[in-house]
């Protein structure tokens, strides 16, 4: 597990920086369509939703997330949890919490998929005001359990902003 863990990580880093100087294509056939229904459009409907156990079911069980610069690695466990805590507070009467997804590159085998892209999370109130947070994302998703399923998901949000959403193609929610 550690040398997975290692390689992994190495990938990602490796990857980015390779990835975000390349601007590789971002691809749109049968695979990526697949990653997006079992996946991405889940993600993004359980992280609106709160859903935690939805959530969790899109991550494999030796999933990775790294918090990049803010925080230490997390396993499923400790995600799981944190996940379950976070969610589970009442969000404020009028305020609404959403996420939107980035692609700059995608690539895959029939194995393996490598996404990096940005997201973009808005907490608006029903008053008209509101607040937006927008990072980098980078994540290795695999097979499991005859589904698509993320084995590492690395971000952070160290000098992002919105203009770098207009360079990417956003995740289609249909």
């Amino acid at each position: 597990m550690t040398t997975l863990r290692s390689f992994l990580l190495s990938t990602v880093a490796c990857s980015t920086l390779f990835a975000s100087a390349q601007a590789p294509p971002v691809l749109s056939d049968s695979t990526t369509q697949a990653i997006d229904a079992e996946v991405w459009r889940p993600f993004v409907n359980a992280f609106n939703m709160r859903d935690a156990e939805a959530f969790m079911a899109l991550h494999a069980k030796p999933v990775i997330r790294w918090p990049l610069g803010w925080g230490l690695p997390q396993t499923a466990d400790s995600l799981r949890v944190q996940s379950a805590r976070n969610w589970s507070l009442p969000v404020p009467q009028g305020e609404v919490h959403f996420i939107e997804l980035y692609f700059t590159h995608r690539s895959h085998t029939d194995s393996f998929e490598f996404d990096i892209g940005y997201y973009r999370v808005v907490i608006m109130r029903d008053d008209g005001n509101g607040r937006q947070f927008v990072g980098h994302f980078s994540t290795i998703l695999g097979k499991a359990e005859g589904r698509w399923k993320i084995f590492l998901d690395a971000d952070n949000s160290d000098g992002v902003t919105d203009e770098a959403l207009k360079h990417a193609t956003p995740l289609r929610m249909e």
